[in-house]
């Protein structure tokens, strides 16, 4: 992949994380510093939606081309971070309903049971928590619901991808049918980024009009930011009637559109690769993490501190204790994949099924980005 797409598509992943974390501060704990990043929420989240299918995309196109290889790859990039977020999760929410039962019961998403908080972490593991009209919240880990889509959407693509004639319509359409029309809405854009990679691969773009069409792309998608902020228009919380959706779109498609403007404007090398690898190295980590930990934390700061310093303590510890959670979670992909692999292979012998070949899931130190 041309590298400094590779470095744009990290930066960007990064920032669509920081913004969610932004947007949860003004929302919930610092509400009113910063009015603008609180409609950034859904947005950043279409960003990681169009992102996601790219990644895909990519991925199949190279060292995931077939179906065991891409569904250990895609389960233990899930769950390195998923089980010990939601580990940790259950952890903070234990101590934080003891010493602050009032603050976790008034506070979203209300805690009070903890049995049954328990009960929807555990049923989290299986990403059925968006299936028609369900509406599981994990704990305090709320932006958990966007996993919930994306999950599916791994799943349904490989089928598609990987299986041939009617089966692939049969078992894709099946899929689509069972996760539901609340999933299956926000299922296009994620399509985008795979269209997107597939229009870079297969198209040649001047590199004027690849450079047009970034600046255009961009000048676009802060105005309408901006006019959407002046006049109140959207929110940041996503309900089930679909009648937000169009803000995840918003979102995604100018996204979507700077990508093919950066494939073929040709740029000179982007600065700061390694500190953009490295930060985007904690991006789903930083994702899952930071709303059950500020939330945590902003239940043990005074009252009576001041806005910005309420904002500022929160930010600094979410962000830095996320970098360093990172080095057991995402940074330890590679292990997770290995552990994966060795699971999968056990089970396919015990049911005398012949393992699809050498996979060698643990990849070069090369060309390594975008999280996949």
């Amino acid at each position: 992949m041309n590298r400094n797409v590779s470095i744009y598509l990290d930066a960007a992943r990064f920032t669509a994380a920081f913004s969610v974390l932004l947007a949860h501060l003004d929302e919930g704990w610092a509400h009113g510093l910063f009015p603008f990043f609180t409609h950034l929420g859904l947005e950043a989240v279409g960003v990681f939606f169009v992102l996601s299918g790219f990644v895909i995309a990519y991925v199949t196109d190279g060292r995931e081309n077939n179906a065991q290889v891409y569904a250990i790859s895609r389960v233990s990039r899930l769950y390195s971070v998923v089980i010990p977020c939601l580990g940790l999760t259950i952890l903070l929410d234990v101590v934080g309903s003891h010493f602050l039962p009032h603050y976790y019961q008034v506070s979203w998403p209300p805690i009070s049971h903890l049995p049954k908080e328990f009960l929807k972490v555990f049923f989290s593991l299986t990403f059925l928590n968006s299936v028609w009209r369900l509406n599981i919240i994990p704990g305090s880990d709320a932006p958990f619901w966007s996993l919930s889509y994306e999950a599916p959407y791994y799943l349904i693509f490989g089928l598609f991808y990987f299986l041939k004639g009617k089966n692939r319509w049969f078992a894709g359409g099946g899929a689509c049918l069972a996760f539901g029309p609340h999933v299956t809405a926000l299922f296009p854009l994620w399509l985008l980024g795979v269209w997107c990679y597939r229009v870079c691969k297969s198209i040649e773009v001047s590199r004027f009009l690849a450079r047009t069409i970034f600046f255009t792309s961009v000048t676009l998608w802060i105005t309408s930011e901006l006019f959407r902020w002046r006049y109140g228009i959207g929110m940041t919380t996503p309900d089930r009637s679909f009648k937000y959706d169009w803000q995840f779109y918003a979102s995604g498609i100018p996204f979507a559109a700077t990508v093919v403007g950066i494939w073929f404007s040709s740029f000179g090398k982007i600065k700061f690769e390694g500190f953009i690898r490295w930060l985007s190295g904690a991006t789903f980590t930083l994702y899952l993490f930071h709303y059950p930990f500020a939330r945590f934390l902003n239940g043990f700061i005074p009252g009576g501190t001041p806005l910005l310093a309420r904002w500022t303590i929160l930010l600094v510890l979410t962000v830095t204790a996320a970098l360093a959670f990172a080095e057991i979670t995402e940074r330890r992909k590679n292990q997770w994949r290995t552990a994966t692999e060795k699971i999968s292979m056990t089970i396919s012998r015990s049911f005398g099924i012949a393992p699809a070949g050498a996979t060698s899931l643990v990849p070069k130190p090369a060309n390594q980005t975008l999280g996949s």
